[in-house]
């Protein structure tokens, strides 16, 4: 969309109007706005090769016994894991917290602690080094979605919201059709 320019912020607490923003993608409604949910992703475990047992999945409840590594409270996905811990009366171990998931995710391949890994939105974590479990009897996912303040969209905004769409789409199913592999 060569006539469409963007200003990205990856920062939530930025803004105070978030009614200036055409879009913003969280994973959560945000209120008086036009939420569609455009994606739900698998949240994995992955780690260095040699820390998780030489397998696909990973009992909940054995996750207690690793050292992790993770987002900082006030990101979102770090709040869904954490709401999702708690409803599951599971408390691990962080030693290490970061609000910049890049830093996170180069912990994870250092061997410095496992954690969290979103199957979509993260899927180009790729490394030879790292392994990658699903959790087991129940794993986390999270919804993510495409907020817009405006209840009548204009074309063009139309056009990209339909395009970020088929983004996230994209990903999905090229992850789907990795893990059915």
């Amino acid at each position: 969309m060569p006539n469409i320019s963007l200003n990205i912020h990856q920062k939530n607490n930025f803004a105070k109007d978030l009614e200036q923003f055409d879009f913003i993608i969280s994973t959560a409604k945000i209120p008086n706005f036009n939420s569609i949910p455009i994606t739900t992703e698998e949240l994995l475990i992955g780690a260095k090769k040699g820390i998780l047992p030489n397998k696909d999945f990973i009992e909940l409840k054995d996750l207690e016994k690793y050292i992790f590594v993770g987002l900082d409270k006030e990101t979102e996905l770090q709040q869904t894991i954490d709401q999702f811990l708690m409803a599951h009366k599971i408390k691990l171990n962080y030693q290490y917290q970061s609000d910049e998931p890049a830093t996170v995710r180069q912990l994870i391949a250092s061997g410095i602690g496992i954690g969290f890994i979103p199957a979509i939105s993260w899927q180009d974590f790729e490394t030879k080094n790292i392994t990658k479990a699903h959790i087991y009897p129940e794993a986390p996912r999270r919804t993510i979605y495409l907020n817009s303040p405006h209840h009548n969209l204009t074309d063009t905004q139309r056009l990209f919201s339909n395009e970020i769409a088929n983004v996230f789409l994209q990903e999905r199913d090229a992850t789907t059709k990795y893990l059915l592999i």
